[in-house]
């Protein structure tokens, strides 16, 4: 009986204890499997904040001016030492330089990554061109690196810079020193392993031999080359706490056995209790339900076996804790990030809560970075971030989204007034002054707001049309500005308009339209105007000065430019062979003016003129004053070849004579919005007489555009001025309708209008 009860005491408490143990290995697996996933989490926002860090890094370094000036010059060792020495701030492993049409102009840095074939780049270029910039991974001669390109724009687009960082084993063992996991990235090419790197110094080559935890994601998938990555634990590793588990329940196993005896029945009866409450608690670690330990009963050893499960879970629950909050809050000012803001916006939504989505963004933060420094960066939004947890409400959720873009989730509030009223007190406790290093800082914000679900009743719609909302605050100026219908139908609008923009041309979709001047001293049409037009598939009709803004904010303007200069080259070319002696005018962009490529787009034009000086190229102040010294130069070239240049819109804007002297124009074109109102305007009319007394005095023609009454034209005939234009004359026609205009008389109004010209005000 006593041999009976001891052999059944120890198969118990051997049960019991394999139990625990394949419970504990169960538990071990899993909790690496889990860790696996949330490295993977890390990892991957690791990446993309990397990702956004090169960006903004070389977005910073490369919009120094001496660096744009450099690319202006052309001068190639000036250029090849700014690259250089901006290689060396970022330590990048490959610099390179690329012209507007992503041919390369210069490289520093990266040996043989410069090597890999052409067009690797292609698909980032093409991305910054329609985002404005662009980064991911590339394969560079079965290299793997991080590559960002960005624009260099100085008024125009100028050049791209790219930069590129190559995926090594410092950056292995970075991701290896946040999520703990042996980090490998192994590229191959048709299959073929051809680059792997480590974190583990010593893992030069695949060691199949040791058992790994392990978890493989594809990073690049590009034809032929492709980018893993694999995250591993050794089992070693994995299975320490199981190990150190097994031995402690050895060592109970033996003291069990060396104390049986007569306490065998005793313990037979002691033990069945507590090992089951134990093996509950082991399975209930395992599942990841932390509950709390079984009592204590008095048993040395299954109290220490309680205790080691205990210490069990608290470390992994603290573990757990710790990464799940790192992969879920911003590092710098331990706000939620933005993967958590959009979980906290879902989770409100599917409860049908009601809530204010405000986005705050810092303005001009980059000259803040720049002048101060990121350091002192990094604090100012640190104390944005305390002042927004000071200021708001205890139910609203506050966020960091990215860079200096701040998130706050407000409940309960249904109208404008009411937000206008708390963020009221929100913005004058954030506008206060900051002190930071000697210095005061006085911030402005930016924000955008809509109501949710009125507004937006999913997570995406509420991001998006809450960042169009912020996007018209930053752009306006406005101190809050909510969202309302029709906000992401414009963005949507000028989005398909750029993106359709170089298809335009290829497609004949464009097309010009001629209005005609009338010289007053001649009676005749000696002059039209080329004004370009867009019949848009779906759109329609796309106003000029919609679509010409935004072709040159994308860097397009080239192409519509060089499609004008053929068109107006080639209608030339047919009134010649009509015999038809016309002249063109022919309006330039603020972006063209400044160009270096500009005279060899206008030359075939001039060439094609029966004189040079039959081409009239009409500019506006505000766009030679964007760039003055470049524009004289381009526009004093182009008189050299014998066209004329004309100032349009003056009258307005940024009018000044020191321009106006510096330009030697030939033609002085006064603004329609003076013309338009000399009816109603008294001070327009002596405005108008003085601008045509000063325009002969400079020995410059002047033209009236916008005429659309006689009385107009009365007017300015009355006062001298040399040639005129608008609706009243003759609206922009095509060639044809053109041609059959101009073979009739003048219209009868117009000559009677400045036959019966005279002084006397209107």
């Amino acid at each position: 009986m006593f041999v009976a009860l001891l052999i059944f005491a120890l198969i118990a408490e051997s049960s019991v204890a394999l139990a625990v143990l394949r419970l504990n290995y169960l538990r071990a697996v899993h909790q690496a499997d889990q860790s696996l996933v949330v490295g993977t989490r890390v990892m991957r926002q690791f990446m993309v904040e990397r990702d956004r860090q090169l960006s903004l890094m070389v977005d910073i370094l490369t919009s120094s001016p001496d660096f744009k000036s450099a690319i202006s010059l052309g001068e190639q060792r000036t250029l090849h030492s700014a690259l250089q020495h901006f290689n060396e701030r970022v330590h990048a492993d490959v610099s390179v330089l690329l012209s507007p049409e992503g041919r390369l102009r210069d490289s520093v840095g990266g040996g043989r990554l410069l090597q890999g074939p052409s067009g690797t780049l292609d698909p980032l270029i093409d991305d910054a061109r329609r985002a404005g910039s662009s980064s991911g991974l590339v394969m560079i001669h079965n290299r793997p690196a991080q590559f960002v390109i960005v624009p260099i724009r100085d008024n125009h687009l100028l050049a791209w810079a790219g930069m590129g960082f190559a995926i090594d084993g410092e950056l292995a063992r970075t991701l290896h020193m946040l999520t703990g996991l042996r980090v490998t990235f192994i590229a191959s090419h048709h299959g073929r392993p051809v680059f792997r790197v480590s974190s583990d110094e010593q893992d030069t080559a695949p060691n199949e031999d040791i058992p790994h935890v392990t978890l493989r994601r594809t990073l690049l998938d590009a034809g032929d080359r492709r980018l893993d990555v694999r995250l591993s634990l050794p089992n070693g590793e994995v299975l320490t706490g199981y190990y150190a588990l097994a031995r402690r329940l050895i060592f109970i196993f033996i003291a069990t056995l060396a104390a049986s005896g007569l306490l065998a029945f005793w313990l037979s009866r002691r033990l069945s209790a507590p090992l089951d409450q134990l093996s509950r608690f082991a399975r209930t670690v395992a599942d990841g339900e932390y509950s709390n330990p079984p009592p204590s009963r008095g048993i040395g050893e299954l109290d220490q076996l309680a205790t080691a499960l205990t210490e069990m879970r608290d470390a992994v629950r603290e573990r757990e804790a710790r990464v799940r909050h790192q992969a879920s809050h911003d590092a710098l000012t331990g706000l939620p990030n933005r993967g958590l803001a959009r979980e906290h916006l879902d989770r409100m939504l599917r409860e049908g809560q009601s809530f204010v989505a405000v986005r705050l963004a810092v303005r001009g933060f980059q000259r803040i970075n720049s002048a101060l420094g990121y350091q002192l960066g990094d604090r100012a939004l640190q104390t944005v971030s305390e002042r927004l947890r000071e200021a708001t409400d205890d139910d609203s959720f506050v966020a960091r989204t990215e860079g200096n873009d701040f998130l706050i989730a407000c409940p309960n509030i249904e109208t404008e007034s009411g937000l206008h009223e708390r963020w009221q007190r929100v913005r004058e406790t954030l506008e206060q002054p900051m002190p930071l290093a000697g210095t005061t800082l006085q911030l402005e914000f930016a924000i955008g707001a809509l109501f949710s679900p009125a507004d937006a009743d999913d997570v995406e719609t509420v991001w998006r049309r809450s960042t169009i909302a912020l996007g018209q605050a930053v752009e306006h100026r406005g101190t809050l500005v909510f969202y309302h219908p029709g906000m992401d139908e414009q963005q949507n609008r000028e989005l398909t308009i750029i993106r359709d923009l170089a298809r335009a041309v290829a497609r004949d979709e464009l097309s010009l339209v001629y209005q005609p001047k009338l010289n007053l001293a001649t009676g005749r049409i000696a002059h039209v105007e080329a004004l370009v037009r867009w019949q848009h598939p779906t759109l329609g009709f796309v106003p000029p000065d919609e679509f010409i803004g935004l072709a040159e904010r994308s860097g397009q303007i080239d192409t519509i430019t060089g499609w004008v200069c053929e068109a107006a080259a080639s209608q030339l070319s047919a009134w010649q062979a009509a015999g038809i002696d016309l002249g063109m005018a022919l309006n330039l962009s603020a972006d063209e003016i400044a160009n270096d490529d500009l005279p060899r787009m206008i030359k075939p034009v001039l060439r094609t003129a029966r004189t040079p000086s039959a081409i009239t190229l009409e500019v506006t102040e505000s766009a030679i004053l964007r760039e003055p010294a470049a524009a004289r130069a381009n526009l004093a070239h182009l008189q050299r070849y014998g066209a004329r240049i004309a100032v349009d819109d003056f009258g307005t804007g940024y009018s000044s004579f020191s321009q106006l002297g510096q330009l030697s124009a030939d033609e002085l074109k006064i603004d329609k919005s003076l013309v338009q109102t000399l009816e109603s305007a008294t001070a327009n009319q002596h405005i108008v007489n003085a601008i045509i007394s000063l325009g002969h005095r400079l020995g410059l023609s002047v033209v009236a555009e916008g005429v659309e009454n006689a009385q107009t034209l009365q007017f300015l005939a009355a006062h001298d001025v040399d040639a005129i234009q608008g609706f009243f004359l003759a609206r922009p026609m095509t060639p044809q309708d053109l041609t059959e205009w101009l073979a009739q008389p003048i219209p009868a109004a117009v000559r009677e209008a400045i036959t019966t010209a005279a002084r006397p005000e209107l």
